[in-house]
């Protein structure tokens, strides 16, 4: 089964205001880990201060997350999708629940959250990951009605 992923509502804001050249953000595409005591709520979690308080970190896994490598960002006319998607991410010894996707501006008051996949797959459990292989069709994506 695929963890499921979702998007933070005002992640989906942050993109759209991006593209339109409204208040972009810069930074970098980032993975924390966080554990199963955080509460998701995509609608009022905003900004990385939202959840960095079950950040969970070990081997390979820093506070703050983990940098990743390769971003893209695909559209693809002919499903009308777009995704982000990047390296998988490997190397890594960790407990936690969720992946958390931010962009991070060097302050976690205004690093915005993009996604948060929940790797237990709707358990609500900690368990040790050693790394995270996105999907085939991206880690996030769109679908244009």
């Amino acid at each position: 089964m695929t963890a499921p992923t979702l998007w933070y509502v005002n992640g989906l804001r942050t993109i759209a205001r991006a593209g339109l050249g409204i208040a972009p953000v810069t930074g970098t595409l980032k993975a924390m880990f966080v554990k199963a005591a955080h509460v998701p709520d995509q609608d009022n979690h905003i900004f990385v201060t939202s959840v960095n308080a079950n950040e969970a970190t070990g081997t390979g896994v820093v506070a703050g997350g983990v940098t990743l490598a390769s971003v893209t960002v695909t559209a693809t006319g002919a499903t009308n999708t777009v995704a982000i998607d990047a390296a998988d991410i490997t190397g890594i010894s960790i407990t936690g629940c969720y992946v958390v996707l931010y962009v991070d501006t060097g302050t976690a008051a205004t690093s915005p959250l993009i996604s948060i996949t929940d790797l237990s797959e709707g358990t609500a459990a900690d368990a040790v990951w050693t790394g995270v292989v996105w999907g085939t069709s991206g880690i996030v994506g769109l679908t244009a009605a």
